[in-house]
């Protein structure tokens, strides 16, 4: 089996600065700007590269993480929730104000991170916000962020599935002439376009030498926008780097075919507003995606030893494993990074 010396990971979902940043984007395809419409949200130049060679070292491979996990600050100087959404955010406000919108629709889980970082950053804006939101298993950081939706000024609505929240979530911005509607997680070509510009960001980075060029980088995939965007700013960008999505819900088949999809609808339409963008088409046996996910031994047993979990027809998304809290607590050990957790953070040894 192939070792990679150097390997990225990239945390994209916990408590992030928002950046009053350049589009570096902008900066390599200029004629861009007239098309695509951009907001920056935050003030760091890029977000940091956290060095655990610790966790590498056993295997003879270099890690490092590309961490959006630090926290900003508001206008009124207040910490802000945004986790890494705030990519998207900067290219989907932006498109919504452009639109004239007043309100912001958007759909998810009901501990859904992408819907409260919408809400924060919709508040900011001065634009409403309404959250269509469906089951999902009580735990701390759910009930957390629904407090937040709460305390951003969202309106809630609940939906029992996700196709009946898509629905209803696009209907409602259908029938607001001033409504604008976020698809599930922000991954539209819109919202992927935050992704193609963190590929410029860390190429800045890696030509400062802060960290070496990666052999290979990993992300979670789930609704397919932070992979697409990223697989195809990669490329704009002029970095060969593979990128290995981790999937984490859904099945192989309708991951790996939206991700294609977003990949090649985010190149098309950068192609199509400067023709020195670069076309980027893959098939689903060219993405690289790892699909065995973690929690899915554990659904079973989730099922029969809860009633309700089984009724709402839940799957293993947010389901904690043993070796998901076994890796939580390894990153903290050796790096200090806090992802999204409902269990003590001590390392068992």
């Amino acid at each position: 089996m192939k070792r990679y010396g150097i390997v990225i990971l990239y945390l994209l979902f916990v408590l992030i600065s928002p950046l009053y940043a350049q589009s570096g984007l902008f900066d390599a395809y200029p004629n861009l700007k007239s098309h695509v419409p951009y907001l920056a949200l935050g003030s760091l130049d890029a977000t940091p590269i956290v060095v655990a060679r610790a966790i590498g070292q056993p295997w003879g491979t270099k890690l490092y993480v590309k961490c959006d996990g630090v926290y900003g600050i508001d206008k009124s100087g207040k910490k802000i929730f945004t986790g890494n959404k705030r990519r998207k955010l900067e290219f989907l406000l932006a498109d919504a104000l452009a639109h004239g919108a007043k309100r912001i629709y958007a759909l998810g889980g009901a501990g859904s991170n992408f819907a409260t970082a919408t809400a924060a950053y919709a508040r900011e804006l001065g634009l409403a916000c309404t959250l269509v939101l469906g089951p999902q298993r009580n735990t701390r950081y759910v009930q957390r962020n629904l407090k937040l939706d709460l305390f951003y000024g969202a309106d809630i609505v609940a939906c029992p599935t996700r196709e009946a929240r898509t629905q209803t979530c696009n209907a409602l911005a259908q029938n607001d002439p001033f409504g604008y509607f976020v698809p599930l997680g922000g991954s539209n070509k819109v919202g992927a376009f935050g992704f193609v510009n963190a590929a410029f960001e860390l190429k800045k980075q890696i030509d400062a030498n802060i960290v070496p060029k990666p052999d290979v980088i990993y992300i979670t995939i789930s609704s397919a926008g932070m992979a697409a965007g990223l697989i195809v700013g990669l490329k704009a960008a002029g970095l060969d780097i593979p990128v290995r999505p981790v999937r984490i819900d859904d099945t192989p088949e309708e991951t790996e075919g939206e991700l294609a999809r977003l990949i090649q609808e985010t190149s098309d339409t950068l192609h199509g507003y400067d023709q020195t963008f670069p076309l980027v088409h893959l098939a689903a046996d060219q993405l690289q995606m790892i699909n065995d996910m973690a929690g899915e031994p554990y659904i079973h047993a989730d099922y029969a030893g809860i009633k309700r979990h089984r009724d709402m027809h839940f799957d293993a998304y947010a389901l904690i494993t043993p070796e998901d809290a076994r890796a939580v607590q390894m990153l903290y050990t050796y790096t200090g990074i806090k992802l999204d957790q409902d269990f003590d953070l001590t390392l068992k040894t």
